[in-house]
């Protein structure tokens, strides 16, 4: 009984209630489907419009508190916050002036009549959530993670209840959007509530300290923004440069391939806040945290994205049907770059939680640039294949400059050791790939069984180093 307590005392619970947060998402996604079942394709294009002009204007108003907050939680609970307030106070602030700016926003847009009124009501909702983002980053930076899994889950389960009780009554949008403002509206007042019971979440609100808390802010901001531009580029230019069949199959095969990207946010999430501990309390235990993220992601996350390269026919004429058959060429590229993008973000993770966040508004403009010049190069000749191709070639060399940081910073020894492991993830990602287009299956599994084994001893070459003296 005492060796199988010893044994549930070591096991880090802290990603299996993040798994648990992650997956609770699937409430909203079944929550979308029924919407898009009851109100049809015309109804259902204004709300998804509308989502995704609020989850952008939302990002504005959060300005990047949730992760600064996070770090500084994590670095000094009590003194982190602190800041708590201070925080939500700016993005009040941010929020109205966001609000000011949304009504001729909408009608530039092409929004009317109770369309606007559905914009208003998804703003206010995700300008809540991003809200209530920040107060869950002290959660995190506590590293309360099962109190974040409940409260979350909560939220997304009253919100799909409420929501479509009022969809089976109303028939109407309108009041569906008006539940999920309300929902959200007394969730983070609930939240608040419970978090001030826990914490003193107070601190000096003045020009000054609102002034320095901004500039503590922006670069997670301008991060953000640079991400935005990133991940909707592709779409935007799709739409310009290709046909609108291509455009369905690109975001076809982008949707399943957001699936696979939760799981490596679940790492993220959690290795965040103990590397933001460690530079504050333990630098040398910096590099082992890496490597520990480094092998979690690739004992719990390739497999995940080899099985679904494998599956991808299965997967597209499961979820959509055999007229999306066209999508699963952009799929099997696309679930490759999750191969080396993985690490990619976590490099990012690392700069953002040991306070170099600075470094990542250059680097990730480069893989800006790179991609918009992809894009309009590739799209004309291969339309969704060609986007993903784009995606594929930006996240190889964000990746790649990302170790390239990672090592002038003299972590020399992890950060090529990430290199060397991304591009191999890489290779093996893309099998899947190479068997789809008829490659000689003996050359595919070799090559499969070369990478695996490499990847073996470099991680095991790390290992026996680390003991060593030297810690970066």
């Amino acid at each position: 009984m005492k060796f199988i307590r010893k044994i549930i005392n070591a096991i880090d619970f802290s990603y299996f209630f993040t798994f648990l947060s992650e997956a609770t998402l699937g409430v909203t996604f079944l929550l979308y489907i029924f919407i898009a079942r009851v109100v049809g394709p015309g109804q259902y294009g204004i709300f998804s419009a509308a989502a995704s002009l609020g989850g952008i204007l939302a990002f504005f108003t959060q300005f990047g508190f949730s992760a600064l907050i996070n770090r500084e939680v994590a670095n000094n609970p009590k003194e982190g916050a602190k800041n708590t307030y201070l925080y939500l106070f700016i993005e009040s602030l941010n929020s109205l002036f966001i609000l000011l700016l949304l009504l001729p926003l909408s009608i530039v847009l092409g929004f009317q009549d109770k369309g606007i009124l559905i914009c208003f009501c998804l703003t206010i909702s995700e300008i809540c959530r991003g809200a209530k983002q920040t107060v869950r980053g002290v959660y995190r930076g506590n590293s309360q993670y099962k109190s974040e899994t409940i409260l979350l889950a909560s939220e997304r389960i009253i919100l799909g209840i409420i929501a479509s009780l009022v969809l089976v009554i109303s028939k109407d949008l309108f009041f569906v959007t008006a539940a999920f403002a309300g929902v959200r509206i007394i969730d983070l007042l609930v939240v608040i509530f419970i978090l001030s019971r826990q914490f003193t979440l107070f601190s000096a609100i003045n020009s000054q300290t609102v002034w320095n808390a901004v500039k503590k802010a922006y670069p997670f901001a301008l991060t953000g923004i640079l991400w935005v531009v990133y991940y909707q580029i592709d779409l935007l230019m799709l739409n310009t440069l290709s046909t609108s069949e291509q455009v369905g199959f690109y975001s076809a095969s982008y949707r399943i391939f957001e699936i696979f990207l939760t799981l490596p946010r679940i790492i993220f999430l959690v290795s965040f806040t103990k590397l933001a501990r460690h530079n504050f309390n333990d630098k040398p235990k910096l590099s082992t945290e890496l490597f520990n993220s480094v092998i979690l992601l690739i004992l719990f996350v390739l497999p995940f994205i080899i099985a679904a390269g494998l599956l991808s026919v299965p997967l597209v004429n499961t979820i959509y049907g055999s007229s999306f058959y066209a999508a699963i060429p952009s799929l099997i590229i696309l679930l490759p770059s999750l191969g080396i993008k993985m690490f990619g973000t976590l490099i990012q993770y690392f700069f953002e939680a040991t306070n170099r966040e600075k470094i990542l508004p250059p680097l990730l403009l480069t893989t800006v640039i790179f991609n918009i010049s992809a894009n309009a190069i590739l799209i004309p000749l291969w339309g969704a294949l060609g986007a993903a191709l784009a995606t594929l070639i930006s996240e190889f060399i964000f990746t790649i400059f990302g170790s390239t940081m990672l090592i002038r910073i003299k972590f020399h020894r992890i950060g090529f050791t990430i290199l060397y492991i991304a591009l191999l993830c890489l290779l093996v990602s893309l099998i899947p790939s190479l068997i789809f287009y008829k490659v000689n299956i003996y050359l595919c599994l070799a090559s499969f069984v070369i990478c695996v084994l490499l990847i073996a001893v470099i991680t095991r070459k790390y290992k026996k180093s680390s003991i060593k003296p030297r810690t970066l």
